[in-house]
């Protein structure tokens, strides 16, 4: 008899120290209907020579549980920032060898076969995972099953540990999945996970080696123009939410450079989202949720600005000046401030207050944590079609850059500032809203907006080189000496491009919007 059913469930990546304390947890043990429960699990993935079923979005595992083995399939998969749901078919076996025939639903063999195109199945990898769970109790009734996995993904003579909590919604509503994951996970460093033990993997077998985390760059937002306010609203929420927590666990545990660098980004895009979307969802869970964001931001963005300070600064004048060894004492400055903030930062990001940051985040996205019950023009908002509100909002944003560019010429540092931020905004704002209309539009506009943006830009990170002075000035008469002429230079240099700034404005300005 085959079993079916759709598994729902939070994922976290999480070290084998979070794991224990997890395990330990009293809060987990008041609300847990019986004791910890422990297993081991071997899982054999199996598909075709050429992967056929990893490019159909369907994984196939033969795997013992206790005296039995289990073959499964899962397919129709729809994962956002951990949150998975997954439709699963279950047949009990002898042994390992898979048993098609015993699928009783045929639409199910059907999409298998579809799928192999008649090629065999063969094994492809394996899972080895030592399993400990338990079922608790959620505030409203609902049961959870909490499951701490430990282990190992082997691929021929490849191994890559594994670790990760999984939350399993087993009855209920999902109020009660998300209230349990925010008592047990605020305390321990986490991210959510993207990913699968097929999918690490199938990664594996692609790669020929153990893959490791790299960051997640944004992705172009795809939406649909008769899509309404509230689903483009939502879906742009979960892109954030993906991008930030993937290089949240980028920076936890490797140094690539991009991994704070993406991390802001995300975070910065996730407040764009809000302010694009303020309109219609402007609760006080949302303002919480921007306000840690620009904490976070805050964090990460100290190693980003020694990336922009040793490379957009430092780098173009040492290049002029290769004999002066203040250039070269502040490189090594700057290395020592990067190794410095580094481990700063990692523990800024491992603190309670990032998981609760990232548990509350994803309980108001998929939980519509915006509706206000009873504001009844607020659900008008909602509903109206997505190319009505990016009309108004674009319509908005650019007003907005033309009051703060009133009398360019005698605009103080400050408020270049201001105006370089607005720009900012409305850039993140035209990059959500592109994909409603033809790039044919839209070039010459963002062509324009990015040469006013590059404008401002320069002029902030020369701001940066001033606050080199303050720091490093004092450090030796050579680094002084050195600092002295790259800020002279780069003042030199933002006084031409400013220059150039009424000319970029008054082409900006005269651009039709790709919106109208």
């Amino acid at each position: 008899m085959t079993d079916k059913f759709q598994e729902i469930e939070l994922k976290f990546h999480c070290d084998i120290e979070g794991i224990k304390k997890l395990r330990r947890a009293q809060k987990v043990k008041d609300v847990a209907t019986g004791n910890w429960r422990s297993r081991l699990l071997r899982a054999i993935y199996h598909d075709t020579a050429d992967l056929a079923l990893k490019r159909a979005g369907i994984a196939l595992r033969t795997r013992k549980e206790g005296r039995y083995w289990v073959q499964t399939i899962k397919c129709n998969a729809k994962m956002h920032a951990g949150l998975s749901r997954v439709d699963e078919y279950h047949v009990r076996l002898r042994n390992e060898q898979l048993d098609l025939e015993r699928i009783e639903d045929m639409q199910v063999r059907q999409l298998l076969e579809k799928a192999c195109g008649g090629m065999p199945l063969t094994p492809v990898f394996e899972t080895i995972i030592r399993r400990q769970y338990v079922q608790v109790a959620g505030p409203t009734g609902g049961v959870v099953e909490v499951s701490l996995d430990a282990g190992e993904v082997v691929v021929g003579g490849l191994i890559a540990p594994i670790t990760e909590v999984e939350m399993e919604l087993v009855q209920g509503p999902l109020e009660d999945l998300f209230q349990l994951a925010g008592g047990f996970m605020a305390d321990i460093p986490f991210s959510f996970s993207s990913s699968n033990k097929a999918s690490v993997g199938y990664g594996m077998l692609v790669e020929g080696r153990a893959t490791q985390a790299m960051p997640l760059h944004a992705k172009d937002f795809v939406l649909t123009d008769g899509a309404n306010t509230e689903i483009a609203y939502r879906d742009a929420l979960r892109a954030c939410l993906k991008q930030i927590s993937h290089n949240l666990h980028v920076t936890r545990v490797s140094d690539h450079p991009e991994g704070p660098h993406q991390l802001r980004v995300g975070l910065r895009r996730l407040r764009s989202v809000f302010r694009v979307f303020k309109d219609v969802a402007d609760v006080p869970e949302m303002r919480f949720l921007d306000g840690e964001a620009r904490w976070l931001a805050s964090q990460v963005g100290r190693l980003r600005d020694l990336d922009v300070l040793r490379d957009d600064i430092v780098a173009p004048v040492a290049k002029i000046r290769t004999e002066d060894q203040g250039f070269a004492q502040l490189a090594h400055e700057l290395a020592l401030a990067w190794d410095e903030a580094a481990p700063l930062v990692r523990a800024n990001i491992n603190a309670p207050r990032v998981g609760v940051f990232l548990l509350r985040l994803q309980a108001y996205c998929e939980g519509r944590g915006w509706i206000q019950m009873g504001d009844f023009t607020q659900t008008m908002r909602l509903a109206r079609p997505i190319s009505i509100h990016a009309e108004l909002t674009l319509d908005r944003l650019r007003r907005k850059c033309a009051k703060k560019a009133k009398k360019l010429e005698q605009l103080s540092i400050e408020q270049r500032h201001d105006l370089r931020k607005e720009l900012k905004k409305l850039r993140y704002a035209s990059d959500f809203f592109l994909c409603l209309y033809p790039k044919k539009k839209s070039e010459k506009f963002l062509k324009s907006l990015k040469k006013l943006q590059n404008i401002f830009g320069y002029l902030n990170d020369v701001a940066m080189a001033e606050e080199l002075v303050a720091r490093h000035g004092h450090k030796s008469p050579e680094i002084s000496m050195a600092l002295g002429y790259l800020l002279g230079w780069h003042h030199g240099e933002a006084e031409k491009a400013f220059a150039h700034a009424r000319v970029a404005w008054n082409n900006f300005a005269a651009t039709k919007a790709f919106w109208r």
